[in-house]
């Protein structure tokens, strides 16, 4: 049985971003070898009033500006230190990435993520920005 670091990528797909109200666009990350996708945003403080929303684009772009929004794709959060999550299996492209949409009100992102999973092969190469992982195994005597 494979672990999870072993049958999934973690990509750190952007850097945190100061409050502001402007969107906060990830890099482009290429699907080849995986079948799903999963993008992690970590909000800081989120302003009452503020509403982040979260969407996903795909296509064969690999710099992302012809890639297409996803219709039904988007989930939102008005909540300080929280987490929105948008899984998609099989894009119809090589290349997906999301934007964080901050509105009305200022919004701190922490970071995003994106998880590769159920990989072609397996076990996956980590990603640079991986700098150190292990799998490790309890057992009691």
């Amino acid at each position: 049985m494979k672990t999870f670091l072993e049958n999934h990528k973690l990509v750190r797909a952007a850097d945190s971003a100061t409050a502001a109200t402007t969107n906060v666009t990830s890099d482009v990350v290429p699907m080849a070898g995986y079948e799903r996708c999963t993008f992690v945003a970590m909000l800081g403080t989120v302003v009452a009033g503020g509403t982040a929303s979260m969407s996903l684009y795909v296509g064969d772009d690999s710099s992302g500006t012809l890639n297409s929004e996803i219709e039904d794709t988007k989930v939102e959060s008005t909540v300080s230190d929280s987490m929105m999550a948008l899984e998609f299996f099989r894009p119809d492209g090589q290349y997906v990435h999301v934007v964080v949409k901050r509105a009305d009100e200022n919004i701190e992102v922490d970071g995003i993520v994106c998880i590769l999973s159920d990989p072609k092969e397996a076990p996956v190469t980590k990603d640079d920005s991986l700098a150190d992982s292990e799998s490790l195994t309890y057992s009691q005597l």
